[in-house]
């Protein structure tokens, strides 16, 4: 006759271990899926940084466009578009916006108002581009310059703007930057 407890001893030892595998294996696949969704997250956090250093970097761009659209408007003379200080004249030649050293170079370009949050201050280049002859009345340029006595001819300037965001990248690479184009008329 058997008794209850050698008939238990018998069956413990019977069993493999099998429940101890699957639970091993179990617990690999939630640690893959842990880490998984950890690099997601990760990349995630790391694409709304480079997102929102982009747009400080346009806004900054879109400051110093402004800066350089308000140079032009005001400036008493286009005498002053001598090829210094970030202005250019209808005669000389315009530097490479590509180029980092342009946005450096104080002769090359000009310095706009700082932006908060920027690592750099934006930049500015100012370049005469040529006159539309009877301007106010051909291209409407409106009732901003009626008080003006003088000539109809509407002077023309591409103003091309750099702004850069805050964060730096990997190790020896450069900030975000956004550069801008517009062209700006104004009768003299």
């Amino acid at each position: 006759m058997l008794t209850d407890s050698h008939h238990r001893y018998h069956l413990a030892a019977q069993q493999s271990g099998l429940a101890l595998v699957f639970s091993l294996i179990f617990l690999l696949i939630l640690t893959m899926i842990g880490i998984s969704s950890m690099r997601g997250t990760t990349l995630e956090e790391k694409m709304a940084g480079n997102l929102r250093d982009r747009m400080i970097a346009f806004q900054s761009a879109e400051s110093a466009l402004r800066d350089g659209e308000n140079f032009v408007a005001n400036v008493v003379s286009a005498s002053v578009f001598n090829g210094t200080n970030g202005l250019f004249g209808l005669a000389d030649v315009e530097p490479d916006y590509t180029q980092s050293a342009t946005w450096t170079d104080n002769a090359l370009s000009a310095a706009a108002n700082t932006v908060p949050g920027t690592q750099t201050a934006p930049r500015y280049i100012v370049k005469r581009f040529g006159t539309i002859s009877g301007g106010r009345s051909a291209k409407n340029i409106g009732n901003n310059y009626k008080s003006q006595v003088g000539s109809n001819d509407v002077a023309v300037f591409r103003v091309t703007a750099r702004g850069t965001g805050k964060m730096v990248g990997a190790a020896g690479t450069e900030p975000t930057e956004v550069i801008l184009r517009t062209y700006f008329g104004r009768i003299f």
